[in-house]
């Protein structure tokens, strides 16, 4: 039987996004860059956001040399405004958007009595907001 490390499976990769455009936020590193990488994997285009640039960049360029179709936008999700732009991009430069994975997060590490308002409400932004202005009416065509 075949397991997801073997790399008998890794090159049977079923294709179940081929040809598909994902935008993948938070996609620098950590989940976000596995994420990215399998949707290529399996045969998607992708979008990486992220707040780090040149970490998304990085990340874009090591795609791109294994030969998958990734573009690369700075984003910070928290803003609502810089959504449309993003998803623009996508659709733009591949003229559809299929699948998004809300996936940039944050976790600043506290004591609930030690923790600050401000590290609260910038957890609830990225963490809880972002999600919300990604899927507000007409920011996906």
């Amino acid at each position: 039987m075949r397991k997801r490390g073997d790399h008998v499976w890794r090159n049977n990769v079923m294709k179940r996004v081929q040809d598909k455009v994902a935008v993948v936020t938070g996609g620098a590193r950590g989940l976000g860059s596995a994420a990215a990488e399998r949707l290529c994997e399996e045969g998607a285009r992708v979008l990486i956001t992220d707040l780090n640039g040149a970490e998304g960049r990085e990340q874009q360029a090591r795609l791109t040399s294994l030969g998958y179709s990734v573009a690369f936008e700075e984003q910070d999700v928290t803003q609502p405004e810089g959504w449309p732009r993003v998803l623009d991009a996508a659709i733009g430069r591949w003229g559809r958007l299929d699948v998004l994975v809300n996936n940039a997060g944050i976790a600043i590490i506290s004591d609930v009595e030690a923790l600050s308002f401000e590290n609260w409400r910038k957890t609830l932004a990225v963490n809880l907001d972002a999600v919300s202005w990604a899927r507000r009416p007409g920011s996906l065509a």
